[in-house]
């Protein structure tokens, strides 16, 4: 009954017709630039014959070619049913699905160039559930040989396009392996097309509503570090996908990409599958940890561990292969049961380089005529014992800089940030190192600088002759610079404050107008007799005192202008101008003492006939001495005994009386 029921699902699968299901191009590095390029296709048997097969070849340094003909070197017979029914496929005539996969291979000469683009199509693909219509296949690789680099592509270890089943949960994996060293990036993309051939054109392929390139069915996935794919199919038909392999060197620089395109064969199955969530790390012993369901970790040394492979179909048997031994140098896997079967790895990691090594485990039952399959994906990550961090570190950013921090990193590479490592705001942020052996964390700290800030212009005076330190009109930062012989500036003119840091330079500028200082004279003492007339306090200043000053008295109060020595007291008089905002005040004291009228600088020995004002000034003198009068026609100066000193007829004159004066007393009469 179980083999009637599988004969009828087989039997309602679409027919593959005279289409190609899909597959790679691989190359590989002989020497030099001799490569070794290798085509694989499936072929549903039912189909035509295979024709010829040629590949298209390009390069960024302008080279294009077409190779007719590739050497066929090998054909075999991948259907996925029992070893008692392979003779019953459609590749030797019989009902049941036959997949072969031809090989094609051939040596060249590839100058050196970044990049290679070595590609196959054909016109037609055949009918999927995912994609709108029959459209065309184009498989390409990617190779950069600049400077003769000499590598080779990973490798698709699986042949069998996967058949799986309608409800069942699906864990696929092309078991993909590389050279030691290069570093892995898995991802799906886009089935694509050419359309033209002169020029070349590709395009992408149409797909169906909710289907796409990046998720070729609904909820699949792929493990971009393993290139896992996991899914759960809900309807029978090809699901066609395309899986692009990144491969770079250990140091991160892009080799080339290789791809393969491929369906996903889904049918309405009574058999179980081997369970997808069986599979997982057990009894683990030894120098490592397990990080993951199918993850571990380890620092070097010996370790073991377990895999228990279940399927629901209790009286099936399942059969293990691993490409473990190819991963894992050295390593060995033992099995045990047959369903449930145990796989035992073991391994040495001493002397193993670091980074992740991933293997895969293939499961398939008994079922006949179609096997079920499924296939789990271990990774062991060997991570260096000794693991640091690095030293601590700081840096000083200016206003909208930004630093990456990975430049100031000491330790090993493969930690985790905080935050970053690009980062233009001030903090702490740490950088650790986390593996089975310890973890170990670096600290970076950040600070901000201010932009220089010379503060505001600005407008002041100075008061000529007397010192202004501009500093203390300055609202920046403090320190800088100062021109013309600045902060302290006693002269007008333009000064300029300059502030200097590791972000720049900021400048303010001072305008300075120059200010004349007040001139209130210079002090002076005098004699007034009291029998004299009023006089003006400023005329008896020394100097040339500016007007406009305030004149205060012996008690500090404001007085006139005149002294009246018949009513006002002798003392100090002081004048007093204001300096404004800028200049200090300016002071000229007068001391004033009264002369008796016996004093000799007092006697009077004239009369005037006649009432008319004449005046004598300054009396008492010992500078010049000027008489005014009115029809003034005679002068004498006579010494106090009455006998003449000096006369003169009336006309304008000024005597000079210095000696004379300071010697001895006298009175000045005048006549008409």
């Amino acid at each position: 009954m179980r083999i009637a029921t599988l004969l009828f699902a087989c039997a309602t699968l679409p027919s593959f017709a005279d289409h190609l299901p899909g597959g790679s191009i691989l190359t590989r590095c002989i020497s030099g630039n001799q490569h070794e390029v290798t085509l694989q296709l499936w072929r549903e048997c039912t189909g035509v014959p295979m024709i010829n097969q040629s590949m298209n070849f390009r390069n960024e340094c302008g080279v294009q070619f077409t190779l007719n003909n590739i050497p066929l070197i090998s054909v075999e017979n991948v259907s996925p049913v029992c070893p008692d029914q392979i003779d019953q496929t459609s590749c030797n005539g019989g009902p049941l699905i036959g997949i072969e996969m031809y090989t094609y291979r051939t040596t060249l000469f590839l100058s050196s160039c970044n990049y290679w683009t070595i590609s196959w199509n054909t016109c037609c693909r055949n009918a999927s559930v995912n994609l709108n219509g029959s459209q065309g296949i184009y498989i390409e690789t990617t190779l950069n040989n600049a400077g003769a680099a000499c590598n080779a592509s990973p490798v698709f270890n699986d042949l069998i396009p996967p058949f799986v089943c309608v409800g069942q949960p699906v864990s696929f994996d092309l078991s993909v392996t590389a050279t030691p060293g290069q570093q892995l990036f898995f991802r799906f993309r886009e089935a694509r097309r050419q359309t033209s051939i002169d020029p070349i054109v590709i395009e992408s392929v149409a797909y169906l509503p909710n289907y796409s390139g990046a998720e070729p069915f609904t909820g699949m996935t792929i493990n971009s570090s393993t290139g896992n794919i996991t899914f759960t199919p809900t309807i029978a038909g090809y699901v066609v996908v395309v899986v692009e392999v990144e491969y770079s060197d250990a140091n991160g620089t892009l080799i080339g990409t290789v791809m393969r395109d491929f369906p996903f064969v889904v049918s309405a199955c009574a058999n179980l599958v081997p369970d997808a969530a069986s599979g997982t790390v057990e009894n683990l012993s030894g120098s490592a940890t397990a990080t993951g369901a199918y993850a571990l970790a380890t620092c070097g040394g010996s370790f073991c561990f377990d895999a228990v492979v279940v399927d629901g179909d209790s009286e099936q048997e399942l059969l293990l292969t691993s490409i473990v031994e190819q991963v894992l140098p050295g390593a060995t896997v033992q099995y045990a049961g047959t369903n449930p079967v145990t796989a035992t790895i073991c391994w040495n990691a001493d002397g193993a380089a670091l980074g992740a090594y991933v293997f895969t485990i293939n499961a398939t039952d008994n079922a006949c005529p179609l096997v079920g399959s499924q296939t789990y994906t271990y990774t062991v990550l060997v991570e260096q014992a000794d693991a640091t961090a690095g030293a601590d570190a700081s840096a000083e950013l200016c206003p909208g800089e930004t630093i990456d921090l990975s430049t100031l990193l000491t330790g090993d590479p493969g930690g985790i940030w905080s935050d970053g490592p690009i980062v233009n705001a001030p903090g702490v942020y740490t950088y650790t190192i986390v593996t089975s052996c310890g973890n170990d964390e670096a600290e970076f700290t950040v600070n901000v600088l201010e932009a220089p800030d010379a503060g505001q212009d600005g407008v002041t005076a100075v008061c000529q002759g007397i010192g202004l330190d501009l500093s203390e009109l300055v609202s920046g930062d403090p320190n800088g610079s100062w021109s013309n012989g600045g902060p302290i500036v006693t002269m007008g003119g333009s000064y300029t404050y300059t502030v200097t840091n590791a972000c720049g330079t900021d400048e303010a500028v001072f305008l300075v107008l120059a200010v004349s200082p007040p001139n209130a004279g210079e002090d002076n003492a005098i004699g007034v007799c009291q029998n004299d007339v009023a006089i003006l306090l400023v005329d008896s200043l020394l100097g040339t005192p500016n007007s406009g000053g305030v004149w205060t008295g012996p008690d500090g109060n404001p007085t006139g202008v005149e002294f009246n020595p018949s009513t006002d007291p002798p003392g100090v008089y002081c004048y007093t101008l204001s300096g404004g905002a800028f200049c200090p005040d300016a002071q000229a004291c007068l001391t004033i003492s009264l002369l008796p009228p016996t004093d000799p600088y007092c006697i009077f020995l004239g009369v005037e006939p006649i009432e008319r004002h004449v005046r004598v000034s300054p009396n008492p003198s010992d500078g010049l001495l000027r008489i005014e009068g009115i029809a003034l026609t005679r002068a004498d100066v006579l010494y106090a005994t009455g006998r003449v000193a000096w006369s003169m007829n009336g006309s304008r004159y000024e005597q000079p009386s210095s000696s004379c004066l300071r010697a001895w007393s006298m009175a000045v009469t005048c006549f008409e």
